[in-house]
């Protein structure tokens, strides 16, 4: 077996088995275990998965300081979604890092540069507010809309809201309406409460009233 001769690659696997209980007994334990073996080994995606498990405590006694040591080894390997739970974690009260609007910033665009939609947003929320960076909208409307063309239903909420009160860009409520119908495809409540409102006052779509019940 792969793992049990040492192969950082079938450690990991075996450690996503054991975490969603594929072929084996679900064990968050055991796929700690065999995570943090294949994290040692230098793993990116073992890192930043032993990592999370560091964070909310699942399998291993929970460690903010932890956490952040295996996220910033595997963000230091140019790994995306560990870039975004680093960035988190010095935005968030610097869970096991110390706070730091400037150490968020520069995971968050690292994460971005490499096209993480959730990076996308977060950072694109940092700009709209001015955030530890000079305010801008546009900037902020620019990253949301390369987080909604990747189907991130939160920036398609806010791009859709965008183009409904021409905030940042020209107000246009077709793109309003094509912006809430694909988070709304995708069960996100608040844009298909938006998208019924559009339909009943007949903005940027054909006025229904069976649109608007139905979402």
């Amino acid at each position: 077996m792969a793992a049990e001769q040492g192969c950082a690659r079938g450690e990991y696997v075996l450690g996503v088995q054991f975490a969603c209980g594929r072929g084996v007994e679900q064990s968050y334990a055991e796929a700690a275990h065999w995570f943090r073996k294949s994290a040692m080994q230098g793993h990116a995606d073992a890192q930043c998965d032993i990592g999370q498990f560091y964070m909310e405590g699942l399998g291993v006694e929970q460690n903010d300081v932890e956490a952040a040591k295996w996220f910033k080894k595997s963000a230091n390997q140019g790994f995306a979604k560990a870039q975004d739970k680093l960035g988190i974690m010095y935005e968030n009260d610097g869970r096991g890092v110390g706070q730091s609007y400037a150490g968020a910033l520069l995971w968050y665009k690292k994460a971005a540069d490499q096209r993480d939609a959730e990076a996308q947003l977060r950072l694109g929320l940092l700009c709209e507010n001015g955030t530890g960076v000079r305010q801008s909208v546009t900037e902020a409307n620019k990253l949301f809309k390369r987080a909604a063309e990747q189907g991130e239903t939160t920036a398609q909420l806010i791009l859709g809201t965008r183009y409904m009160e021409g905030k940042g860009v020209r107000q246009n409520c077709f793109e309003a309406a094509r912006w809430f119908r694909m988070a709304a495809d995708e069960g996100n409540a608040c844009a298909q409460s938006s998208l019924s409102q559009l339909y009943k006052l007949g903005h940027g779509v054909a006025q229904s009233d069976v649109k608007q019940h139905n979402g």
